[in-house]
């Protein structure tokens, strides 16, 4: 025991001196601390563990509580009248060597250590895992009930947990060079996009952004300052009003299942671009005459809008078919989802929309569009469609729920409509 314990001295004395020549490591002061206008009805103060670094101080306690007159600040000890002193001051010393030593081991990876930094390293020792956080963030989305966005997020960090090797990097462990290797993993691997790379980096970097508000690490350890997630620019098919007549001039059979497609994919445009998720769980209840509202899944936003004429009699054709009070108006979901787990409903939305898509793929082909089309053009063809026919981007911002007006700009291409409109507008005025 007694030589374990000189190891264990000798050690922390060897990293302190080596600390202090090289003059490039900081570590934060830990001293005690009691505040003896906090005393319980006993009359007792806590002595708390002090941590000092930049003239900023953060304070833990002991859980250890002594009479107030006789804790000795100057000292940094119970006074010898106590009759527990010897007992107390033992425990306080071992306390505060191993905190001493624990910061310094880190020191060695982190050239400052914050006093924050340092009272939450001291008493959370998992603190530093990677992947803890990354179990927390992930807990976040089932919570909220966001299904799919937590499956996203998890391949991505499974696919750096495999790169890794396992789950027990610590945020030292990953640096600059680790995140490029795993860069050139992803491409060479899974044969990843540079968008698909950037998406999965993006991830990682959210986790460290996590770690730095949590007092964990600090700014200077973010290996993304010396990081530039590169990405580039891409330009989201949409349909144009010709290619949507011709979806919508389509002889297709009646009640089959690709007429339900195609009548899915003009209701979209017409009303409003909605998510697939939302198109796939609207019900008839959502429908009081012309006035359709509901939440948004994914944002947890309501919406109500008034629906336009056309819109109003595709959802009155399977309104009409639904037999009792509810049901899902395009029926593509079974009546069992509405009393499933989120997990579930999650799966039967994601079946429903493959089916979807691969019906969307022969619709497109029968009516002699090139373009590979899935549900997410209805969307982002109703933004465009709309914000080039004059519709402000607040409004159309408005109907689709977009939180930041530059996705609604991104899909709209409205830089490229309004830029030829400003360009005709000008030639007007200019005489040559």
């Amino acid at each position: 025991m007694l030589a374990h314990r000189y190891v264990r001295f000798v050690l922390a004395l060897f990293i302190r001196i080596s600390l202090l020549q090289t003059k490039k490591f900081m570590i934060p002061t830990i001293t005690f601390y009691a505040f003896k206008n906090r005393r319980n009805k006993r009359g007792e103060i806590t002595i708390y563990f002090r941590f000092t670094s930049d003239r900023k101080s953060s304070y833990k306690s002991t859980n250890i509580s002594v009479p107030y007159n006789l804790w000795d600040q100057s000292k940094q000890k119970v006074k010898s009248s106590y009759k527990l002193s010897n007992a107390t001051n033992m425990l306080l010393e071992r306390k505060i060597s191993e905190i001493r030593e624990e910061l310094m081991l880190l020191a060695v990876r982190t050239k400052h250590i914050s006093s924050k930094q340092a009272r939450n390293l001291s008493f959370s020792k998992t603190n530093l895992s990677f992947f803890e956080m990354v179990d927390k963030y992930l807990e976040s989305f089932l919570k909220d009930d966001k299904i799919g966005t937590h499956d996203k997020y998890k391949s991505i960090f499974c696919k750096f947990e495999e790169f890794l090797g396992g789950r027990g990097a610590t945020f030292y462990d990953i640096d600059a060079k680790c995140l490029t290797d795993f860069q050139s993993y992803l491409k060479s691997k899974f044969n990843n996009k540079l968008n698909t790379v950037h998406t999965n980096m993006k991830s990682i970097k959210r986790i460290f952004n996590l770690a730095i508000e949590k007092g964990i690490i600090n700014l200077n350890d973010d290996p993304f300052k010396s990081l530039k997630i590169k990405q580039e620019k891409t330009v989201r098919e949409f349909l144009s009003i010709e290619e949507v007549t011709a979806i919508a001039s389509l002889k297709l059979t009646p009640d089959s299942f690709q007429e339900k497609c195609r009548d899915m994919f003009l209701w979209t445009i017409l009303c409003g671009g909605l998510r697939v998720s939302d198109v796939l769980s609207l019900r008839k209840s959502n429908i009081d005459g012309r006035i359709m509202t509901l939440v948004i899944q994914k944002t947890k936003t309501p919406h109500r809008i008034k629906l336009p004429d056309q819109g109003f009699l595709i959802l009155k054709k399977y309104i009409d078919k639904i037999k009792g009070d509810d049901g899902y108006v395009f029926g593509m979901l079974d009546e069992s989802a509405s009393n499933a787990s989120a997990y579930r409903v999650d799966q039967l939305i994601s079946s429903a929309t493959a089916k979807y898509n691969l019906a969307l793929k022969s619709i497109a082909k029968n009516a002699g569009i090139s373009k590979i089309i899935c549900s997410h053009q209805a969307r982002i063809s109703f933004v465009t469609i709309a914000a080039q026919n004059g519709i402000p981007l607040t409004t159309i911002q408005g109907i689709v729920k977009h939180s930041k007006m530059e996705m609604t700009a991104h899909y709209s291409k409205f830089t490229d409509t309004q830029g030829e409109l400003a360009l005709m507008e000008l030639e007007k005025k200019i005489i040559i």
